[in-house]
């Protein structure tokens, strides 16, 4: 019985030149707005089998990640960049000699540099972007929108930029340098990650790991994970705020360094020193809560 697993088509050392229209590209469209920003747009749709897995790196733009009920993966990346403002203010502020974008001709030439590069086959695919080393300076912004079978596995990093994932069944992994991370009705185990940045989550049905640095976490628990799971809250600067079903059973360990406590659950704890918990173990137990900031409140509801 063939399953659809056993279509290999191999893409590895596939170079995808955004700008030209290479075999299984949608041709690039391109040109300035109104307010000077030159922008190209490229797509390519490839085969992709269900429960195949997707490792995508990004650098300055976001990555937004949806599904569908297909065996392909569409991949559209979109690029901009100013025209007669393309330098950082830093570069402009020390002196920094980088290539002049003066017109719309420059702006193209420059961008042809970047890349988006895809390695793989049917049942693992790698996406990379790829920059000259003069473009540390720029102004520019290179985003992804991808959408693949729902029980995929998604691994998505970005470096600044946000991360936005919807649907996924599979695991996900989403980190990000300062950058916001947003994943809405999740079924597999969550692992996000990121410094400088805000983590929301909504309809999250597996373990749960959300950390970061710079940033609340807020998010909503569809169910508990299985017993001897966890879901892990921590942040350095910021408040948690995690909402789960008002009858799951589980065990909680919150903390908070330097700002109060709360739980719609019956917890005990001394919160009149620091730095303040409260711990607990609700109905019959089960996988464990772990919520902890530094520097922010940390709060546990019931829905």
């Amino acid at each position: 019985m063939n399953t659809g697993r056993n279509n290999r088509m191999h893409f590895s050392v596939a170079i995808i030149v955004i700008g030209l229209g290479l075999v299984g590209l949608v041709p690039a469209a391109y040109g300035a707005d109104a307010k000077g920003t030159y922008e190209e747009t490229v797509e390519q749709l490839l085969p992709f089998n269900s429960g195949a897995s997707l490792s995508l790196e990004g650098r300055n733009g976001s990555v937004k990640v949806r599904v569908w009920d297909r065996n392909e993966i569409k991949i559209v990346a979109k690029k901009r960049m100013k025209v007669g403002r393309a330098h950082s203010w830093l570069a402009r502020l020390i002196g920094l000699k980088t290539p002049k974008i003066e017109s719309e001709e420059d702006a193209r030439a420059f961008l042809e540099q970047f890349t988006m590069e895809i390695n793989g086959d049917a049942d693992r695919l790698e996406v990379r972007t790829k920059r000259p080393p003069s473009a540390g300076h720029l102004n520019f912004s290179m985003s992804y929108e991808v959408v693949l079978p729902r029980d995929s596995e998604v691994s998505v990093r970005v470096t600044n930029g946000r991360i936005e994932i919807t649907g996924v069944s599979g695991n996900v992994t989403a980190a990000a340098t300062n950058g916001r991370i947003t994943c809405h009705e999740i079924s597999g185990a969550l692992h996000a990650r990121t410094t400088n940045g805000r983590i929301e989550f909504d309809g999250v049905r597996g373990e749960l790991e959300a950390r970061t640095t710079n940033g609340a976490i807020s998010g909503r628990l569809a169910q508990l994970p299985a017993r001897g799971s966890e879901v892990i809250c921590r942040t350095t600067n910021g408040r948690i705020q995690l909402t789960v079903p008002r009858d799951s059973d589980f065990e909680v360990a919150i903390q908070s360094n330097s700002s109060r406590v709360s739980s719609d659950f019956n917890l005990h704890g001394d919160l009149t020193k620091r730095p303040k918990r409260l711990r607990g173990i609700v109905g019959e137990g089960g996988p464990l809560i772990s919520l902890r900031s530094t520097n922010g409140a940390v709060d546990l509801e019931a829905m």
